[in-house]
């Protein structure tokens, strides 16, 4: 096993609680409590989970600020947005 959420009872656990675990850090942000390594790991769970959406961002926000180019998935070749400054 490469990694322990690939355990039949830890996946069973971590889906049946994950919604709790949802509702507990936005209650206490929306109270103004601090939680950051409930946050943080909620945010671990959810990248797990995403593919490749943390890194489509990062190379955005770097395209965005710096004029970097990205890559596509299922394109060939590099590209570059030109962006509005509206």
């Amino acid at each position: 096993m490469e990694h322990l959420f690939q355990d039949k009872n830890i996946q069973d656990q971590l889906n049946a609680n994950v919604g709790s675990a949802r509702e507990i850090v936005t209650d206490a942000m929306a109270r103004g409590y601090a939680v950051p390594v409930f946050s943080a790991s909620l945010n671990y769970v959810d990248a797990l989970h995403t593919g490749r959406m943390p890194t489509n961002l990062i190379q955005a926000q770097r395209d965005y600020f710096g004029a970097h180019t990205y890559e596509l998935i299922g394109k060939d070749g590099v590209f570059h947005t030109h962006w509005s400054s509206k």
